[in-house]
């Protein structure tokens, strides 16, 4: 019984043994396994990395190129609008109205009396393209015995004036009120016994500045250019200073 005993403990012992030697071998067996798996792993993750930081390398490089090209793109373009702005204001500078004058025109007319009257037309000619905005002036005109006093203030009329505001059309004339002396007036300034001074203002704004106005200033001597077969006298204006004729 003993041995029966015995045989069944070493039978045992054998079991456990072999149970032992079976695990230790499993381990052994199964680590360059799971070694390779983690370097698998490893070598799968380090790749991965390369390939992102390649493809974000290249977005980069392809995002740098996009703003380049964008920027050659945007410049061209900023270069056709100065272009075309530049076109289009050069035309706009030769369609702009633009008023000069006075220019003036002598209409004699007979009195009921018989003696004459001497009147002047101012004129003012639109050698633009296009239509003024607003157009709007008044003149005056004096005869003085002598000479023409210094201290007259040119900025104002010599009598009360409420100008009408017209449109000149391109090319177009505009004329203002008609302003007159009388004919002793007339012979008097033909002897030299004094002069006659035609003065005034005017100012006009063009379709694309409405709101800026352009001043006119003017101021002429009229002088007696001789009689004709009726005997009319006939005169002729002359610039009385610089500084009242200019324009802006």
């Amino acid at each position: 019984m003993r041995l029966a005993m015995l045989a069944e403990v070493r039978m045992r012992y054998a079991y456990s043994g072999l149970l032992s030697y079976c695990f230790i071998r499993v381990k052994t067996e199964n680590r360059p396994c799971i070694q390779a798996s983690t370097m698998n792993n490893d070598t799968d993750h380090s790749k991965n990395e390369t390939l992102m930081a390649k493809w974000t390398r290249n977005v980069g490089i392809f995002t740098f190129l996009l703003v380049i090209v964008t920027g050659i793109s945007d410049f061209v373009i900023y270069q056709q609008w100065r272009l075309s702005n530049s076109q289009m204001i050069d035309t706009r500078e030769q369609l702009r109205a633009f008023v000069s004058g006075p220019n003036f025109a002598e209409v004699v007319a007979k009195k009921a009396d018989g003696k004459l009257r001497y009147g002047f037309v101012a004129q003012f000619q639109n050698s633009g393209g296009t239509r003024t905005a607003k157009f709007n002036g008044w003149n005056s005109i004096k005869y003085f015995p002598g000479e023409i006093p210094n201290n007259l203030d040119l900025s104002k009329p010599w009598m009360k004036i409420d100008p009408a505001e017209v449109v000149i059309g391109p090319n177009g004339v505009a004329q203002l009120s008609p302003i007159t002396i009388e004919d002793d007036e007339a012979h008097k300034t033909l002897n030299k016994e004094g002069e006659v001074l035609i003065w005034g203002r005017a100012e006009f704004a063009d379709i694309f500045q409405p709101t800026v106005m352009h001043p006119l200033s003017f101021c002429f001597l009229l002088i007696p250019a001789g009689t004709d077969d009726r005997g009319q006298i006939t005169f002729t204006p002359r610039p009385y200073r610089n500084e009242c004729n200019t324009s802006s």
